[in-house]
């Protein structure tokens, strides 16, 4: 099943919680948790999300994601607490369709320490992305003085040694305008081994910040039959 973007949950501000509503769900989705928040705390495991990534830190801002397989019967919110004297933030749910159920999606994390300029830019680790496989993205940035006057421009999600279709899907502010975040997809076009990046663009103030990558392998193992006599074998991702 060729992977496709469902859509993203009600985006909730973090403090000492954080509230994400659910988008909407069906069976079998793959459903993406991340927190970003000024607290270096890490957040309470929610039930049914299992463990998430060890807190990850830099410009600021720290980062933690879950993912899951959807019920099907999600609504709501869901509740993460455990931001020790955490002031702001943001949190959110996203859903991808027609990813494989195992192994678990592979997530790494990278951060822009550098505050002296308006532009943005993180680099991951190199892994291998397989055509019609696909990266998301997550980021917050936060002002070190001042505060953003608009919202940031140019996001970009890019991974070295591929090509692929670069989509922005939503772009805000929180936190008295002193954190810009926002997600991002990479559909891969043509696989190959590099680094994840990701740039953008503050307006009205310097940052640095978070970004999470989630790689997604494409769920191929409905056999499917190509030509006579010609049957595409299931490939699963390993890592």
């Amino acid at each position: 099943m060729t992977i496709s973007r469902v859509g993203v949950g009600t985006v909730s501000a973090v403090t000492t919680a954080a509230l994400p509503g659910y988008p909407t769900v069906a069976s079998g989705d793959r459903l993406i948790m991340v927190t970003f928040s000024d607290s270096t705390a890490q957040p309470t495991d929610p039930a049914t999300w299992g463990t998430g990534t060890p807190v990850a830190s830099g410009g600021g801002m720290n980062c933690t994601v879950w993912t899951k397989i959807a019920a099907g019967t999600e609504t709501g919110t869901v509740t993460v607490n455990g931001f020790t004297s955490g002031t702001k933030g943001a949190s959110w749910i996203e859903n991808y369709r027609g990813s494989v159920v195992t192994p678990t999606p592979t997530i790494q994390t990278a951060a822009d320490t550098d505050t002296s300029s308006t532009t943005a830019a993180a680099t991951g680790t190199s892994w291998t992305a397989a055509t019609d496989d696909w990266i998301v993205g997550a980021w917050a940035l936060l002002a070190p003085s001042a505060s953003y006057t608009a919202n940031a421009t140019g996001p970009t999600l890019s991974n070295a040694g591929t090509s692929g279709t670069n989509t922005s899907r939503f772009n805000s502010r929180t936190g008295t305008n002193t954190v810009a975040y926002g997600g991002l997809d990479l559909a891969i076009t043509s696989g190959g081994t590099g680094a994840p990046s990701f740039s953008a663009t503050t307006v009205g103030a310097n940052a640095a910040g978070m970004v999470a990558f989630v790689l997604l392998t494409e769920d191929v193992s409905a056999t499917q039959t190509l030509a006579p006599s010609v049957v595409r074998t299931p490939v699963r991702w390993t890592h």
